[in-house]
């Protein structure tokens, strides 16, 4: 068998193998196309690639703070309370990509959860933030009340991508080299609003019958 044969034969074959491969699924390397002797027909490649941010934001109101006192006496009685409660804003991203890619998401998650947060060198990081709940009521005789602080909590997540390189071949068939995904998610607080309730009356004396029981302190009082 001549030379010029076994090179056609070769030839063939690595061409056969290429046709082959460009049906592959696209999660494959690059150096799939490459591997053999006379390279893949129309295959191209474009560089390093960077997915777009998919983020989507959950925002719910919550009761971050709750307090309850009860006027269960005859006569008005005072509710001052001042007080704190924290809430926690945060960040993680996780994946091995580059600080690049990594620096990128968590800015974009902590932009979207309108969060406050200082990040580590690990892309993770939270921070506290106090709240000041401030109290000043007036509870009429033989009444309780309830006390509620709420606040909207922000959580964003979502996912990057990124690839050594992106290819296409002359069939229409695309794909990324060495694919690699970012996730991350981050927590954020916004709002503040204090709201006051009266579930109901006090039972027992002398709030059985507040008009009765508590008429010789009324008249004691004028």
């Amino acid at each position: 068998m001549s030379i010029r044969w076994n090179s056609f034969v070769m030839g063939a074959v690595a061409v056969f193998l290429c046709f082959e491969n460009i049906h592959a699924d696209q999660d494959h390397t690059c150096s799939n196309h490459k591997a053999f002797f006379f390279g893949c027909p129309g295959f191209k490649s474009y560089g390093p690639w960077k997915g777009v941010e998919k983020i989507s934001v959950v925002s719910v109101e919550e009761i971050v703070y709750q307090d309850d006192n009860d006027n269960c006496s005859c006569g008005d009685a005072s509710w001052s309370k001042v007080t704190k409660k924290n809430v926690t804003h945060k960040i993680g991203v996780q994946g091995e990509v580059t600080v690049g890619l990594k620096n990128g998401l968590a800015t974009a998650l902590i932009a979207k959860a309108n969060a406050t947060v200082k990040i580590s060198a690990d892309w993770e990081g939270s921070w506290e933030e106090g709240c000041d709940v401030t109290i000043n009521k007036t509870m009429p005789q033989c009444t309780k009340h309830q006390y509620k602080y709420y606040k909207v909590k922000h959580v964003a997540s979502g996912t990057q991508a990124e690839a050594e390189d992106a290819w296409s071949d002359s069939k229409g068939h695309s794909g990324f080299c060495n694919q690699k995904i970012a996730k991350g998610s981050s927590t954020g607080w916004t709002g503040g609003r204090g709201v006051f309730s009266s579930p109901g009356s006090c039972s027992g004396f002398p709030c059985d019958n507040p008009l009765k029981s508590c008429a010789g302190y009324q008249r004691a009082n004028k």
